[in-house]
């Protein structure tokens, strides 16, 4: 038998189908989250969709985060709400971009997830693309928009943030999109200065060849 028709035969027999585990999930979205067909009838058959579990995280979120994008479009569809957020307030989106999952962060925006949307530390997903050097995860997400002047809690720009690591090609597909060059952090770092305390010479040059002015000073002159 199988899963598909083992969940249904089991839902034939079942009195509540949203009766949750101990850990709050709904058992059927839990167990065969990757399995789209049985999710598929699942959600048919009424399954609750919305809700988390006890720590917080949707069903949204956890098909995110295992690349499952069948079932998280299946959840779409099924009126999830795309842009809600688990008890560390981030949403599907940018579990998926944290985890590097750049087909469903394309389903995602697709159906409308806010490519702005931040967490506590202001951080977007287009702000862990940046971390992460993912410059196709970067291109993905700039192509829904940018705010070029969104800083994290830290004042640190997306240019910083990929500075700071020496991310040179997802830099220089930032660089194309962001004016916002000279912008400093709360330390009066520039992505400039950030390179180049990090010993980062490649990402230092190309800043400085997009036009980078390397006369600011930091808060300590």
């Amino acid at each position: 038998m199988g899963h598909t028709e083992a969940w249904q035969c089991q839902l034939a027999h079942s009195a509540n189908i949203n009766r949750l585990e101990s850990g709050g999930w709904v058992p059927a979205l839990s167990t065969w989250a990757g399995h789209a067909e049985a999710v598929a009838t699942l959600l048919w058959m009424g399954t609750e969709v919305d809700g988390a579990d006890a720590e917080g995280c949707t069903a949204l979120q956890a098909a995110a985060w295992g690349s499952h994008k069948d079932m998280v479009e299946l959840l779409l569809e099924a009126s999830t709400q795309v842009d809600e957020v688990n008890v560390a307030g981030h949403t599907a989106l940018l579990v998926a971009a944290t985890m590097g999952h750049k087909a469903v962060v394309s389903a995602l925006l697709f159906w409308g997830a806010a490519v702005d949307r931040v967490d506590p530390e202001g951080w977007t997903a287009q702000a862990v693309a940046a971390v992460q050097g993912s410059t196709a995860m970067a291109q993905a997400l700039l192509a829904w928009g940018l705010d070029e002047k969104h800083c994290d809690t830290w004042g640190w720009s997306l240019l910083h943030l990929a500075a700071r690591d020496g991310h040179c090609p997802c830099l220089c597909l930032l660089l194309e999109s962001c004016p916002a060059l000279d912008c400093c952090s709360h330390e009066g770092h520039t992505a400039l200065t950030t390179a180049a305390l990090h010993g980062h010479h490649p990402a230092t040059e190309l800043l400085l060849h997009y036009g980078a002015d390397p006369n600011l000073c930091d808060a300590e002159g």
